[in-house]
């Protein structure tokens, strides 16, 4: 009789190992199976992100790289007209650089030369296209009379926009910049030639009066 709890506990072994073995071989059929196919999808995952990373890394190299525009030594160059008395011609020079490592192509740009008051047309609306490149550290120069041609011009707002793409991109992406400027006028016959930044104030109300002159502004959000 004393053999008894040593007979439950084998068959309680017995038994335990028998459930074992069919939740391990026969109710899980393919188990190893299973296990591998995981195994191979983490590691597709890796590459996966692996190569997502690097394209990252070429991206950013590729957008570190890009044409990019600094203006620099624009302003205003007076002409007296000596056989027209208290008349000039007031020339107006933009000048752009590119300062990127990648050339410039299909470059588009916007002209406006308005008074300050922003009332009137624009004595100055330019829009061109130029599709050839423009390399690194090749220039722009944008040039335009400003109306009238008095002794006397009012302070003058300057509204330059530029898109272009990268000449070493395959994707087509448009690039834009753009500057607001102010001029302080003529004033019998003497001008200064440089132009100056302008306050965040009255670049909002350049770039309002722009769009009213149907220009679109390619900064603004889509």
């Amino acid at each position: 009789m004393k053999t008894a709890p040593f007979i439950c506990v084998a068959c309680f072994l017995v038994g335990t190992g028998l459930m074992f073995f069919l939740f391990e071989y026969l109710l899980i059929p393919g188990k190893d199976a299973q296990i591998a196919a995981l195994s191979l999808k983490s590691e597709s995952v890796a590459d996966q992100n692996q190569e997502l990373a690097s394209l990252r890394g070429k991206l950013a190299v590729l957008e570190n790289a890009r044409p990019h525009f600094a203006e620099k030594e624009s302003g205003i160059s007076v002409s007296p007209l000596p056989n027209l008395k208290d008349q000039a011609i007031y020339s107006m020079d933009l000048k752009l650089t590119n300062n990127g490592q990648h050339g410039a192509t299909n470059l588009t740009t916007n002209v406006l030369c308005m008074p300050q008051t922003l009332t009137d047309p624009p004595g100055v609306k330019l829009a061109n296209n130029d599709a050839n490149e423009i390399p690194s550290g090749g220039p722009i120069v944008l040039s335009d009379q400003i109306k009238p041609l008095g002794p006397d011009v009012p302070p003058q707002f300057i509204y330059l926009q530029i898109r272009y793409e990268d000449s070493e991109s395959e994707n087509g992406k448009l690039y834009s910049q753009d500057w607001c400027l102010s001029w302080e006028g003529a004033k019998d016959g003497y001008a200064k030639s440089n132009f100056n930044s302008v306050s965040a104030e009255n670049k909002l109300r350049i770039l309002n009066y722009v769009r009213r002159q149907g220009v679109q502004i390619f900064s603004d959000p889509h």
